[in-house]
This record gives C-alpha cells, structure tokens and sequence, in this order.
C-alpha cells in the first residue's frame, strides 16, 4: 500500500541493509536531483504491526533526510522482519549502486548464519543474493565456526556444517528480472491455483455422491480462490511495472552521472 510515512518511524538497525556501507556521493547526487523536481520510486517497508523495517531505498531515505524532509513515500507491505531481510538482499542487488565484493560476501554470509536461511540450497542463497552458487559453495565450504542468531535470538557458536557437494550439472546462473516480492506472489499465486484444483478434484463438484451442501461451499470456496488469485495477479503486474520503471530511471541516472563525470574530467 502507498503512503507516506515519517522517516523517525523508519527502523534501519535491524539488519536490512544489504551494503557494507552508504555511498555519500550517491545520496548528494539523488538529494540534488530531487532539489530539481526528480520523482523517485518510493522505498519499500515491511511493517510488521509495531515496527517499519526499510528494506529497500536507503540512499533514497539518505537523500530525503538531507534535504530535511519529514516524510517519504514509501510501497508498505505487511509482514515480518524475517521477509524483510529477505527482500532486501535481492532487491538492492538488481538496481541502483551496483554490489561490492564485501557486499555480497556480507549477504551470502549473513544467509548462512541465519537460523531460517542457512539449510537453503546454495542455488536458492545465490538467486536471493544475486550472486552465482559456486559463489554460495565456496563460502559454505570455508565456514569454520560462526556466531549464529537464533529464532529466539540467542548469539552461540556453531561448528562447521558439512554438506554433501553438489552435482556438476546445478545450474549456477541467476535471473536478473526476478525480485523477491515477484517471487512471493508468484508462489502464492500458484499455491492458491493448487488448493482450488485439489479441492475441485477431491470433492468432484459432478459426483452424485456429494451432497448439495457440499456442492454449493465447493463452489464458494473455488470462487473464493479465484478472486484471490486474481487480485494477485493484478498486484504481480504491478510490481512488474514499478520495477522497470525504476530500472529504466535508474540507467538514466547512470548516463547522467557518467556524462557529468566525463565532463569533469575534462
């Protein structure tokens, strides 16, 4: 849901950033270009009832703050810290600054020592982290003994966990159009079209067996789900747009800047 909220409200310590640190030159140059009238995509929260987790748009926030706004737009969606983590390694690896090699190493690492994340096959921590699965591997083979966050968020030592290696045929490359919000409706999407065929088959609306009772929440219950799964694929389409128009602002902000760095240097 669009809104606006106030930057104070914003948690940013809570492990949702997924660079090493902030680009100081990048914040001036977004806080300049809103100055100008630039319209930016608004970043994206995770609210969780109490808290607003920023899970993507930290430059953004930066710029905004700078310039002494109260408040940013922002794309709200309900749910946990947990998903916000999550969304923000791939959403911040696909667009914007691009990710340094102590960026993705901090991503990749943070994914092994998390309680949820780190029994992922290295193939999905890859796609997650924008990164390649050998990338993933070769981290996970090296891990000695790590500080590991539990669900209760206990801090302990672990000893290192062995895997069985993978076959050579794992895929290793990853989508660059794919984000972790597009995953998630994807799923659900094809969870609910799951649940309404199961139902649909089990039940067999057709079988003179079933009662009229039956029949008629069958037929509610399908219909149901198909709403449902047509809201989804309208809120699919529209994070499909949103993410390339921000592509597409964001390689014209690339052009600009490498315009401008040339003339500099003239």
């Amino acid at each position: 849901m669009m809104q606006l909220v106030k930057l104070e409200k914003i948690r940013l310590d809570c492990g949702t950033q997924s660079r090493c640190s902030l680009s100081e030159p990048t914040i001036n140059t977004y806080a300049e270009q809103m100055e100008d009238g630039a319209v930016f995509p608004p970043v994206h929260i995770i609210h969780d009832g109490n808290n607003y987790y920023l899970a993507d748009g930290f430059h953004r926030y930066f710029a905004n703050k700078k310039l002494g706004n109260k408040e940013i737009k922002a794309d709200v969606i309900n749910g946990t810290l947990t998903e916000a983590i999550l969304y923000s390694k791939s959403a911040n690896g696909l667009h914007g600054l691009p990710f340094t090699n102590e960026d993705k190493r901090k991503n990749v690492q943070e994914m092994l020592d998390h309680f949820e994340f780190s029994d992922w096959s290295d193939r999905e921590i890859a796609r997650r982290c924008c990164v390649s699965a050998t990338f993933v591997g070769k981290m996970r083979k090296n891990k000695k003994a790590v500080v590991k966050y539990t669900k209760e968020g206990v801090v302990k030592e672990m000893k290192k966990k062995t895997t069985p290696k993978k076959k050579k045929t794992e895929v290793s490359t990853i989508t660059d159009d794919q984000s972790a919000v597009i995953d998630m409706l994807s799923s659900e999407n094809s969870r609910l079209i799951e649940e309404a065929n199961k139902i649909k088959d089990e039940l067999n609306i057709k079988n003179l067996d079933a009662t009229p009772e039956q029949k008629v929440m069958a037929l509610q219950t399908i219909d149901e789900l198909r709403e449902e799964i047509r809201k989804l694929n309208i809120d699919l389409i529209a994070v499909k747009q949103s993410r390339d128009q921000y592509q597409n602002e964001n390689a014209a902000l690339k052009r600009q800047i490498a315009a401008m760095n040339k003339k500099h240097k003239q």
